[in-house]
């Protein structure tokens, strides 16, 4: 009886083991799949204008993003400061200049690595579509 109970124990145990290193295994590739993300969207990306859906190719903004941490990332351009949130394709980031104005802008991420937004600004000026690539 004893035998048959330290088995059933011993079993159990490796049972656990495995549940617990396979779930370590898909946690470790869903943070390897997170960091290449992050990976790919890091740096500078150049913001154009879209009216009328044209690119405006001759005007642009840099923006600076860097990953932050798990799916958070900072902003940064030449006088203006954010921070946002990706989820899947979508992102967004709150923003504000040196002056105290504010807004947020809201993405799609493409395919091809290019993000086309919309900028909420603090006055009509300030509301714009835009297409960013690299």
């Amino acid at each position: 009886m004893k035998k048959s109970m330290f088995r059933i124990i011993t079993l159990n145990i490796v049972v656990l083991f495995v549940i617990t290193a396979l779930s370590c295994v898909n946690n470790t590739s869903a943070n390897k799949q997170q960091s290449k993300q992050e990976f790919l969207l890091k740096g500078p990306y150049k913001l154009h204008k879209v009216t009328n859906s044209v690119v405006e190719t001759n005007t642009y903004v840099i923006m600076h993003l860097t990953p932050f941490d798990d799916n958070t990332f900072i902003v940064r351009g030449e006088d203006w400061v954010g921070k946002g949130s990706i989820s899947g394709d979508t992102g967004s980031y709150k923003w504000k200049f040196d002056d105290g104005k504010s807004g947020n802008t809201t993405f799609t991420i493409n395919r091809d690595g290019s993000f086309d937004g919309h900028v909420n600004g603090y006055d009509d000026k300030s509301n714009w579509d835009f297409k960013a690539w690299k």
